[in-house]
């Protein structure tokens, strides 16, 4: 399919991409994975597609050069978007693959308190999707008052800025144990939607946490480190989506 871009989003791999972080750069290559493209022509010994059809990534690749005007996909890497959608709704199809399999990951359940750290795009995404499973409360964790707002706007109970409150007695405070006991508080699950940042990096999760919980990291520059989480957690390692680990 040769396919011609309606819009596109930058990932967070894209970033890390031009830092070096996948390797070496290589010279004239175009970037982009998260797009909403339209059928310009179709190849022969194409089926069920045409020209004008609209076309979303199903993860087929990391890199399908969607930041050019136009590029060309095999059938399997996308999916048909249905007429009622808009380009501006479907674009966060293949973004929303990651979200939803974090929150899927953590095995949220209804009526369980879930924590997400960082409401940036996959932030938010994770936000709606844990929404949908039935969470409650949704805490969200930040350090922009916009971000906050959003996250609030899409789902999340409660919205914490981590420069201005100390995170952990707080989300506890939100998450009281039904049987008042100190020991329980916290959430079921909590999902590490950032990169870096000292007041809200993963390295304290344990102090948010019931003795159970649940666990989920997006970004993992480290992925051996990302499987170290302590003695307590009795969930196994498991990879979801390339990028998640439940524990």
């Amino acid at each position: 399919l040769l396919l011609k871009t309606h819009c596109s989003l930058i990932c967070g791999s894209d970033i890390e991409y031009l830092q070096g972080l996948h390797g070496d750069i290589i010279a004239n290559e175009i970037r982009g994975h998260e797009f909403v493209a339209e059928v310009a022509a179709v190849g022969k010994g194409v089926s069920d597609w045409k020209v004008g059809d609209r076309a979303v990534p199903i993860s087929h690749t990391s890199n399908y050069g969607c930041w050019a005007d136009y590029f060309v996909c095999p059938p399997i890497g996308v999916q048909k978007v249905p007429d009622n959608v808009s380009d501006e709704d479907a674009v966060f199809v293949e973004p929303l693959h990651t979200g939803f399999g974090s929150a899927e990951a953590c095995n949220i359940k209804p009526g369980e308190a879930v924590c997400v750290i960082g409401a940036g795009k996959i932030g938010l995404l994770t936000i709606m999707s844990a929404k949908v499973m039935g969470a409650s409360p949704i805490i969200a964790v930040d350090i922009e008052p916009s971000r906050l707002e959003k996250a609030q706007e899409v789902g999340a109970d409660f919205a914490l800025n981590a420069n201005e409150v100390d995170v952990i007695p707080a989300v506890k405070a939100l998450t009281p144990s039904a049987i008042g006991h100190p020991a329980g508080y916290g959430p079921e699950a909590i999902v590490i939607c950032v990169r870096q940042g000292k007041r809200t990096q993963s390295g304290h999760r344990h102090g948010y946490a019931r003795r159970a919980h649940r666990f989920g990291r997006i970004y993992a520059k480290d992925r051996d480190q990302s499987r170290k989480i302590g003695p307590e957690t009795a969930h196994p390692v498991r990879r979801v989506s390339g990028a998640i680990w439940r524990e």
